[in-house]
């Protein structure tokens, strides 16, 4: 697969990790003294209830913006339980398609967390496991990925 990547740097990160700070307790996931577990738990619970027709509703998050604050959650209990990055993915075998994602240090695996959340809020049929992916990934029991290959934990995760 042609990729390119893009890192994302502390600095442009901070404020959309400020922002979701404000935005998760509204939302019902608050995250001060919850381990990145439990997190990650919360994080599924909502996208599957989303899924089900009913999203988690706050004044302070605006509908679209949902995806944003529940995937950026997620994306940074990987960061903070298994030092993954932040980075722009450009897929140029899908007309220069791209995404933020979290991926890897090596760049073996990676997940793209707004897509995934967008994809389980539009399909019934897509297993809401992002708490596997987490545990899969802690307990190393993923098939060996090669460095630098990109392989998406939730496409393997699903076969």
């Amino acid at each position: 697969m042609n990729i390119s990547e893009t890192l994302i740097s502390p600095t442009e990160l901070k404020p959309v990790r400020e922002w979701v700070v404000r935005m998760a307790s509204p939302l019902g996931i608050p995250l001060a003294g919850r381990s990145t577990a439990e997190l990650v738990g919360a994080v599924e619970q909502a996208v599957s209830q989303w899924q089900q027709g009913r999203p988690p509703k706050a004044a302070e998050v605006k509908p679209e913006d949902l995806h944003i604050v529940l995937g950026t959650i997620w994306g940074e209990q990987l960061i903070a339980q298994f030092d993954w990055l932040w980075v722009n993915l450009t897929f140029h075998d899908f007309n220069d398609w791209s995404s933020l994602a979290v991926v890897s240090p090596d760049r073996a695996l990676m997940i793209l967390p707004y897509a995934y959340v967008c994809l389980c809020r539009d399909d019934q049929n897509v297993a809401v496991n992002m708490l596997a992916a987490f545990n899969a990934i802690g307990h190393q029991t993923l098939p060996a990925a090669v460095p630098g290959s990109y392989s998406n934990v939730m496409d393997t995760l699903a076969n």
